[in-house]
């Protein structure tokens, strides 16, 4: 079942830049292509429209909280601001 997602062009260039399964990273690459949701039908607003399948958000997730562990706590395993970032996402695809 594919899911609707909206995410801001700086979620969406970081998960671009970090997001390495070249199937996901390629519908991120399309979707900045697509370019930003309109409002009124011709302004154009920081969100980008995201489709995926539910399999790829989980997939997304995943790759996100290896991240999070990866780059995204302190030492004292506490996030510094792109694990804030990162857990914002993760909460963003989840559908809990």
């Amino acid at each position: 079942m594919t899911q609707q997602y909206s995410v801001s062009t700086r979620d969406l260039d970081f998960l671009i830049s970090n997001v390495e399964e070249p199937t996901l990273h390629e519908r991120l690459r399309q979707a900045k292509e697509n370019g930003p949701i309109l409002a009124k039908g011709k302004y154009p607003t920081s969100k980008i429209p995201l489709a995926l399948e539910e399999v790829d958000a989980e997939l997304l997730i995943e790759s996100l909280s290896s991240l999070l562990s990866e780059i995204g706590l302190n030492p004292d395993s506490e996030p510094n601001s792109i694990g804030l970032q990162i857990e914002n996402l993760i909460d963003n695809f989840s559908n809990d």
